[in-house]
């Protein structure tokens, strides 16, 4: 296997493996162990140099990281950061986005609360009564509530409609409301609908489905085959 950096060929005992979060297996890293231990080296070192104070100076050095193959420049923050460490990766080794990890999870962030504000919150559901992911899920519920007549008791937390809805004794209590019934007006089953009910038997339908045709249950479809096959 050939190392990304070093570019020689060695043996595969040559690479570490690590586990991949995303893919959520175990991959094989493309730098061998000698470059990846070199380059922690260096970044150590860094951030060891980082914490050390240094002298005021009017003019304090620099490092041109904009030709080392090593550093990459993040659009987000504006600095050149390691690639190995502070960037996501494809497999090739080439970064996923144009910011580094920290800025990539502000923006991620960012888009979260956009999309909340959008969408009038989270899409997920307590399963709780006046529990909210995020307020836009607590403004955008309050307002449809109100729309359609409901009234929030601050004591008990409860939501309520004069005439439909009320709170005895602390408890949400739902009132009779009278129902209109459902008037079923019976088909008229004719010598020519059993027919039509006995060749779709004949084409191996089920009861079901010849009475889902014509609207009628498979019991009663059942019936008039029966009763036209005695006829005979």
């Amino acid at each position: 296997m050939i190392c990304r950096k070093c570019n020689i060929d060695k043996p595969i005992n040559e690479y570490d493996s690590y586990f991949h979060s995303t893919q959520q297996k175990m991959r094989i890293r493309k730098y061998c162990n000698s470059c990846f231990k070199e380059q922690k080296r260096i970044y150590r070192e860094m951030v060891r140099q980082s914490k050390i104070s240094q002298p005021v100076s009017p003019e304090p050095a620099t490092i041109d990281y904009s030709n080392n193959p090593d550093y990459y420049l993040c659009v987000g923050c504006n600095q050149y950061k390691l690639l190995l460490v502070d960037y996501y990766l494809h497999r090739g080794g080439k970064p996923i986005t144009k910011r580094c990890k920290a800025c990539q999870k502000i923006q991620d962030q960012q888009r979260a609360d956009e999309s909340k504000r959008e969408n009038g919150g989270s899409m997920m559901v307590p399963q709780k009564p006046n529990i909210y992911f995020d307020e836009y899920q607590r403004q955008n519920t309050f307002e449809l509530m109100m729309l359609m007549g409901y009234l929030y008791d601050e004591g008990t937390g409860i939501w309520h409609k004069p005439g439909v809805k009320e709170i005895v004794n602390g408890q949400p209590v739902f009132l009779k409301v009278k129902k209109r019934k459902k008037i079923s007006r019976p088909r008229i089953v004719n010598k020519d609908l059993i027919n039509e009910m006995i060749q779709l038997r004949k084409r191996n339908l089920t009861y079901q489905q010849i009475g889902m045709k014509f609207n009628l249950s498979d019991t009663t479809i059942a019936k008039y085959i029966k009763e036209y096959e005695q006829s005979k």
